[in-house]
């Protein structure tokens, strides 16, 4: 697979998180090129958090930045299908994030204490209690 020029750098855009979700498409078969990287920031552009996710030969695996150290896959198996389209939702009020893939959910998960276990307890608060309004998306 090779890379969309779009996703050869790294473009900053708004991002009202309350009444858009954002949509990547991934073309693909679990190939590096499909690497992306989804970072939060808010209007004083600090950082308040982000998702990454990447294709390694056993498949997609994801990583919450200021929240859980390390990859993991999915909760649910991902569609084989070689063109993905990957919605991403997030509530800022209640840190919950959403990301589907092909129209099925694929991650569904709070952002709390609980989860956040990579961490310092809380420390995730410094980021993700921040309001978003705009992203970086690298790829």
């Amino acid at each position: 697979p090779t890379k969309s020029p779009l996703m050869e750098k790294e473009y900053d855009f708004p991002w009202d998180a309350a009444n858009r979700d954002l949509i990547i498409k991934t073309t693909g078969r679990n190939g590096k090129s499909d690497d992306f990287d989804v970072d939060f920031y808010n209007e004083d552009n600090g950082y308040a958090g982000g998702l990454l996710i990447h294709f390694f030969h056993s498949g997609p695996e994801y990583m919450l930045s200021q929240c859980i150290s390390g990859w993991n896959e999915f909760s649910s198996n991902l569609p084989s299908d070689d063109h993905k389209i990957w919605r991403i939702s997030y509530n800022q009020e209640t840190r919950k994030l959403q990301i589907y893939c092909n129209d099925e959910l694929v991650l569904n998960i709070v952002i709390s204490a609980v989860r956040c276990t990579g961490w310092t307890e809380n420390i995730y608060r410094e980021w993700w209690e921040k309001k978003v309004n705009k992203i970086r998306l690298k790829g």
